[in-house]
């Protein structure tokens, strides 16, 4: 295994997800600033119907959608089951292709994914194939 993905298996998911423990579950519980600060995304990015949300977090703003999510099954059991209602979940690196996926979104959201990732490229691949 390549140092940089030893690297964000061991250090940067296991903080990730200790950060949303703590921080990340609380602010999305406010439900109203939660909404407010993704109405306002919601109305620059004017998304189709159904989009594709790489790296979503612990609550997915676009539901109902896909996601892409390497700590989704862990978050559904730190965060309330109602916010991955109407969300299909592939729970593993966004690096990993899925060819399933392939032409099937009109618009693939990777909010604040990019810097957590341990190789960019391989992602903004994948999101072409996606679109």
């Amino acid at each position: 295994m390549d140092a940089r993905k030893q690297e964000w298996l061991t250090v940067h998911q296991p903080f990730e997800l200790d950060y949303h423990k703590w921080r990340g579950v609380e602010w999305c519980s406010n439900e109203e600033q939660f909404q407010d600060f993704w109405r306002e995304i919601e109305n620059w990015i004017d998304p189709p119907a159904y989009v594709l949300d790489i790296g979503c977090g612990p609550r997915p703003p676009f539901a109902p959608c896909t996601v892409i999510e390497p700590l989704a099954y862990k978050y559904q059991k730190i965060a309330p089951l109602a916010w991955w209602q109407m969300v299909t979940v592939y729970g593993g690196p966004a690096e990993a292709h899925h060819p399933e996926l392939d032409g099937q979104f009109p618009l693939v959201v990777c909010w604040n994914c990019l810097d957590h990732t341990y190789d960019w490229r391989a992602i903004l691949d994948n999101v072409v194939r996606y679109l």
